[in-house]
């Protein structure tokens, strides 16, 4: 089999996730790196163990490298010329997530994507992840009856340090709600099998960690509840808190349907699983191998490279395609509307994916 050849663009925290996890994947290779930051470069270098040659920029780098896609996992704002401009070279592209900070450069993603006839797949790993497949695989099969309330918690520390601390800045995050929670919505749309068309939030920005923590003072959200209603009358609740002492449970994971119930903890890896009328309760345990776990984000970041690799292979459509990213976005966008604005954000207000869509009545797509 053909090795892939892959070009990184962008290695700091996340760059170097990407190697520690395609280093256990077969006939897949990280041919160049391109970073301006001559640290992470370095930094990612020595993740890789071994030589390869290195870039200030993707440009540069496409220029004269070879290569069959490339891993683009630089800071937010960046990925919509970065994605565009690797497509049009010929390469296919795994994006970090969110898609974009700004609705217009999301659609200019998706019409990218279908002009290049390129596989496009965005980082939203939890979407590859065999304990979020599972808990996918039970909604589907209406283990939990018809599915009515979602809820996600995650009550955590700070932000990890980046680069500039460019995440903390709502300018080129796109805000807390985009950054961190555009995963969690993209599980909303999954299980809710919906499509979503309101969104209310609130949120604040209480500075417990501020500019003594970081290079510059955040601007982004630190804590936030904000609930999406979605046309089949399902309500969803994201609980997000960015200053607690440690994590709480991880992530917690709700769904309410009208047959059952199911409740998951990340950090255990189970399901618990309840039926409503015969009082069933059953634990389901979904544990990652200890050597996938510890590469990047519990194992999910190499869950997620097994199935762009397939993409690549076959030329087959991946799970998180351009419409899941553009979904997951567009809830995260209009979390961050309606924080800001104090109102209830209609879905229809950003408009629907560019060219129409295979997924106007629903958004999300079956596990692999």
């Amino acid at each position: 089999m053909k090795t892939l050849s892959y070009g990184l663009v962008g290695c700091g925290m996340m760059g170097k996730g990407h190697i520690r996890s395609l280093a256990l994947c077969e006939d897949v290779e990280v041919a160049a790196l391109a970073d301006p930051h001559e640290p992470s470069l370095a930094a990612a270098l020595e993740a890789l163990g071994r030589e390869a040659p290195t870039f200030a920029s993707h440009t540069e780098m496409l220029a004269k490298e070879d290569l069959d896609a490339c891993i683009i996992a630089t800071p937010n704002h960046t990925h919509a010329d970065i994605v565009c401009e690797v497509l049009a070279s010929g390469c296919d592209v795994l994006s970090e997530k969110p898609m974009a900070t700004t609705i217009e450069d999301a659609n200019r993603i998706v019409e990218a994507v279908r002009e290049s006839g390129r596989v496009y797949q965005i980082g939203l790993e939890l979407r590859y992840e065999p304990y979020h497949q599972r808990t996918g695989d039970l909604i589907a099969a209406g283990r939990v009856g018809r599915v009515r309330q979602l809820w996600v918690k995650e009550f955590r520390g700070p932000w990890m340090r980046k680069v500039e601390d460019w995440i903390t800045q709502k300018e080129r995050s796109g805000g807390a709600l985009l950054e961190k929670d555009c995963h969690h919505f993209d599980l909303f749309n999954w299980f809710a099998d919906a499509r979503p068309v309101k969104v209310a939030g609130f949120g604040t920005v209480d500075l417990v960690y501020g500019s003594e923590t970081f290079s510059v003072e955040p601007d982004v959200l630190d804590n936030a509840q904000v609930v999406v209603q979605y046309d089949t009358g399902a309500v969803a609740t994201l609980m997000l808190n960015m200053y607690c002492l440690e994590y709480l449970d991880g992530l917690e994971l709700g769904v309410i349907g009208t047959e059952g119930y199911l409740q998951s903890s990340a950090s255990e890896k189970s399901i618990v699983l309840a039926r409503r009328e015969t009082g069933e309760r059953t634990t389901i345990e979904c544990r990652t191998p200890e050597s996938i776990r510890r590469k990047s984000h519990g194992g999910a970041v190499y869950y997620e490279h097994l199935a762009f690799a397939e993409a690549v292979r076959s030329r087959g459509k991946p799970v998180a395609d351009e419409l899941v990213g553009w979904w997951s976005t567009v809830v995260a966008l209009a979390g961050e509307r309606a924080v800001a604005e104090q109102r209830v954000v209609d879905i229809a207000e950003f408009g629907p994916p560019p060219g129409g869509s295979r997924s106007e009545g629903r958004v999300s797509t079956s596990a692999p």
